[in-house]
C-alpha cells in the first residue's frame, strides 16, 4: 500500500482496495491580491475546483491529497479588461482557474505555472 492510499473495504468485498486520501479544502484569496499575485501553500498535485465569493470572502476550493508534501502555488487576480503579467524565468504559462462576480465588476483568477 502506498503512502498516499488507505485500505478501504466495501461491505461484501474480499480484500482492501487502495484509494487516495482526497479531500476538498478551501483557501481564502487575499483581498490585497486584486490586480496582484499571491502565493499559497497546498499539497503537491492539488487541483483547483472552483472560485467563488462567500459573503465578503473569495475562496478557492481545491481537491487535495493531504498526505502529499506542501508546495508553493502562485496565483494572479485580475479584473476584466486589466492586464496580466507576462511569463518570465520563474514560470512559463498562466492558466485560467475561475471567476467571481461583484456588483460592478468581474474578477478572474489565474495560476502561474512553471
Amino acid at each position: 500500500m502506498s503512502a498516499t492510499s488507505r485500505a478501504i473495504r466495501e461491505p461484501g468485498e474480499e480484500g482492501p482496495e487502495e484509494r487516495p486520501l482526497l479531500r476538498v479544502w478551501s483557501y481564502d484569496v487575499p483581498a490585497q491580491a486584486r490586480n496582484a499575485g499571491f502565493a499559497q501553500k497546498m499539497p503537491a498535485g492539488a487541483r483547483v475546483l472552483r472560485v467563488a465569493k462567500v459573503q465578503s470572502l473569495v475562496k478557492l476550493w481545491v481537491l487535495v491529497n493531504n498526505e502529499m508534501p506542501e508546495e508553493d502555488r502562485f496565483f494572479y487576480v485580475a479584473r476584466t479588461n486589466s492586464g496580466l503579467p507576462s511569463p518570465d524565468e520563474h514560470w512559463k504559462s498562466i492558466e485560467y482557474v475561475g471567476s467571481w462576480v461583484e456588483p460592478t465588476e468581474v474578477w478572474h483568477v489565474f495560476e502561474a505555472r512553471g
